[in-house]
């Protein structure tokens, strides 16, 4: 069951970070290197992946905080954008 929690976990963490690198609205909110692997720019295939194989289970909560608040941000710039909405201004 761990074992379950802690691959789904990485699956969110991987699929945000990935979309947080690849989205226009988020170039200016880019990961800044750390210690942690999982925070640091990503390569190769797919936009690139995490270094799983370099991560300690420390760097997992982090990561999926940082995550999290880069959704959350993204969110807030939309609610907070008073332009009439648009698939580009809310969407994309």
């Amino acid at each position: 069951m761990t074992n379950k929690i802690l691959c789904a976990s990485l699956l969110v963490v991987s699929a945000t970070l990935i979309s947080c690198s690849e989205s226009p609205k988020t170039k200016e909110m880019k990961v800044e290197t750390t210690t942690n692997v999982l925070l640091d720019d990503w390569t190769g295939p797919y936009g690139g992946i995490p270094a799983f194989d370099k991560m300690n289970m420390a760097d997992l909560k982090p990561a999926i905080e940082k995550a999290m608040q880069i959704k959350l941000d993204e969110v807030e710039a939309i609610n907070n954008n008073e332009d009439k909405p648009t698939f580009e201004n809310t969407i994309v």
